[in-house]
């Protein structure tokens, strides 16, 4: 009997903290947070593991259907607002705070058929998506939530309730916009934080975000690119790049997961696109 009690009083002290550990959650897509880009093929839920409408894939107007959309409508990136900056131990987000007193910023357009309100945008390094078969070294996403909902957590419960604006960057060694620069040290700030938000020191204009061409765009049917990758999001991504400095980019992307190891790369690798029509709006 004594010795049934140590193994008890053994497993309380020894395994349940370790299973509380592991139940850690990420809120905000109501999933384990413990998984990781070096280990893919494990990563958790069924949609990650079996989907047929997996993001990113390889974007080409060669497998492209070119198409006479409407334009996009992008609406109040051209003011400026100060933005929380935060790292969740698997990318760099950005925010607009909640006592944020301008418009937020809308989309609307193209083949949606919502309007929808920007949530939160991060980065992925090299990108996830490429175009012509060509990796660039950054990519951001833009995710919206279809405004008739009341947040993103509500919008991602149902079908293309949310739009993800993607777009790829290549390095330069000059920038006239210090955005990126403001992010950055940002960054820095948060360094060995998770979660931890640092409002930006100046305004950020989000239109330096987006390449100068917005016109040509590739639009398809796809998912979440991290866990719990849900599918039924709309994407649109800019077939023209923007530019980042590369001392900035080097400093956006110094960040750390939970363990304390440094973020080389943040990109799910490239999905089957399993027959899906891949629209190419005209220039």
């Amino acid at each position: 009997m004594h010795n049934n009690f140590f193994l008890i009083y053994i497993f309380l002290i020894v395994f349940v903290p370790k299973l509380k550990a592991q139940t850690k959650y990420d809120e905000e897509n109501d999933v384990d947070i413990h998984w990781s880009y070096d280990d893919q093929e494990h990563w958790p839920l069924v949609f990650c593991r079996n989907g047929t409408q997996q993001s990113p894939i390889p974007l080409s107007q060669n497998t492209s259907l070119l198409t006479d959309l409407k334009p996009l409508v992008i609406e109040n990136f051209d003011e400026e607002y100060l933005l929380d900056v935060s790292q969740n131990g698997h990318t760099v987000v950005v925010e607009i705070p909640e006592d944020c007193y301008s418009e937020i910023p809308k989309l609307s357009g193209g083949k949606l058929t919502e309007n929808y309100t920007l949530s939160s945008f991060h980065y992925h390094w090299p990108s996830e998506h490429t175009i012509e078969g060509i990796q660039y070294s950054l990519e951001s996403h833009f995710v919206f939530f279809a405004t008739k909902y009341v947040n993103y957590t509500e919008a991602l419960k149902h079908p293309f309730g949310l739009t993800v604006i993607g777009v790829l960057y290549q390095e330069t060694n000059y920038t006239e916009s210090d955005n990126f620069e403001v992010i950055a040290e940002a960054v820095k700030e948060t360094s060995g934080q998770l979660y931890t938000k640092v409002r930006t020191s100046t305004p950020i204009n989000l239109n330096d975000f987006l390449p100068s061409n917005q016109d040509i765009f590739f639009s398809y049917e796809g998912s979440l690119t991290t866990p719990n990758c849900s599918e039924y999001v709309n994407w649109i991504v800019f077939k023209d790049t923007s530019i980042i400095k590369n001392t900035y980019y080097m400093d956006l992307k110094h960040i750390k997961d939970e363990n304390g190891t440094l973020l080389e790369f943040t990109n799910r690798d490239l999905q089957e696109i399993n027959g899906r029509t891949i629209n190419l709006q005209k220039s």
